[in-house]
């Protein structure tokens, strides 16, 4: 991969430069021929050059979804023998409960129920990251197929929206709101891009932008006819209008809530 890469660059910029020697041509009086020629080369070797850089980009997201998959499957397996020895243990501790007798018989039975509690909040715990793996790996998975999207419909604003949450849900907030930016480019109406980029947008430190935009998207929803977003989108943009204060702990737990709700 990297000869090829280091083959597409160095042919991508000696096309370009004889495109330049072309045109030069052309101007003192050359035929035409000379320009357009190395003129195809170059937008050909810059279309090779974007689609291995496409190429690239899907290989490393599916790298990513194959490992998070591989470490789900090893957290659940653990699971299902930690389940086993719980119940072989217990069992066995029952038959001893059941040859002890008086103070022996009640300190086992204290003792055995503690290890139970103790072995059971483990298993939360490893749930709970089983969880939170088996989320990660969807969102990967949800930006890979929106990136798909994209490479066939550049101009669907929902696509960049989408994309947008899945990249906000993984704690990327630039790369949210960059497809957040691209989704109003391509639909300045679009109010969930605008409430969401507001958002992220007060919480990286730029009030004035997150005013801007919630407040665009309060007035989009009212004409949609969504109120409560509105409500939501209006109440937000209150809470931090004075750009130079600080933003109120107030604000940021509606903050939280909008991410959670969205």
């Amino acid at each position: 991969m990297s000869e090829q890469k280091h083959w597409l660059d160095f042919a991508e910029i000696g096309s370009a430069a004889v495109s330049i020697g072309g045109a030069i041509a052309t101007i003192v009086g050359q035929p035409i021929f000379y320009a357009t020629v190395p003129l195809s080369v170059s937008v050909t070797l810059n279309l090779l050059n974007r689609k291995r850089l496409l190429n690239e980009m899907l290989s490393s997201h599916q790298q990513d979804v194959a490992t998070l998959q591989h470490s789900l499957t090893t957290t659940e397996a653990t699971l299902n023998g930690n389940l086993e020895n719980l119940n072989a243990n217990i069992g066995l501790q029952i038959k001893d409960l059941e040859r002890i007798s008086g103070d022996n018989r009640q300190q086992l039975q204290a003792d055995l129920t503690l290890k139970e509690q103790n072995l059971r909040e483990s298993l939360q715990n490893l749930e709970h990251e089983h969880n939170q793996v088996a989320k990660i790996v969807a969102e990967l998975q949800q930006i890979e197929n929106l990136s798909q999207g994209i490479r066939n419909n550049p101009d669907h604003a929902d696509f960049y929206y989408r994309r947008g949450l899945s990249h906000q849900h993984l704690g990327d907030k630039q790369g949210a709101i960059a497809d957040y930016s691209k989704a109003i480019e391509i639909n300045r109406d679009h109010a969930g891009a605008h409430h969401q980029r507001g958002i992220l947008s007060a919480e990286l430190g730029d009030r004035r932008q997150g005013v801007d935009d919630l407040r665009r998207a309060a007035k989009l929803y009212f004409e949609q006819g969504d109120i409560d977003s509105y409500q939501q989108a209006r109440d937000l943009s209150k809470e931090f209008y004075e750009i130079h204060n600080p933003v109120t702990e107030q604000a940021f737990e509606k903050i939280n809530l909008a991410n959670f709700l969205s």
